[in-house]
């Protein structure tokens, strides 16, 4: 299997976190359910962020402050209401460097995820 990457203006940063979800999803069986934290696809990124194609098959919630493209549950990464262990696996990617508070953020994730 070989990645190709659309380069829709979104530049290399992009495409080098598509490139790492493809690989650790290709080479590694990511517990479940997934939780990606800012999953909100906007108009002009042309499916850029899409990552759920990645997880086919697999429990995957995209989650964004408000709904749109990508998101099935509205989210604040700094007040997360999943309970404590619910997620396999969470990604937060491009995300952090936009909340008010990154280390409380950082802590609701941990929070969330799952030891296994």
């Amino acid at each position: 299997m070989s990645l190709r990457i659309a380069h829709s203006g979104q530049g290399k940063v992009r495409a080098s976190v598509k490139a790492l979800i493809w690989y650790l999803t290709s080479y590694h069986d990511l517990p479940t359910p997934v939780v990606d934290i800012g999953a909100r696809q906007s108009p002009n990124q042309l499916q850029a962020a899409d990552l759920r194609q990645f997880f086919r098959g697999k429990e995957y919630i995209g989650c964004d402050t408000e709904m749109g493209l990508g998101v099935d549950r509205i989210e604040n990464v700094e007040h997360l209401t999943f309970p404590a262990h619910f997620a396999g696996t969470v990604l937060c990617l491009d995300t952090l460097e936009h909340v008010r508070d990154p280390v409380r953020a950082a802590g609701e994730l941990l929070r969330v995820t799952r030891g296994d």
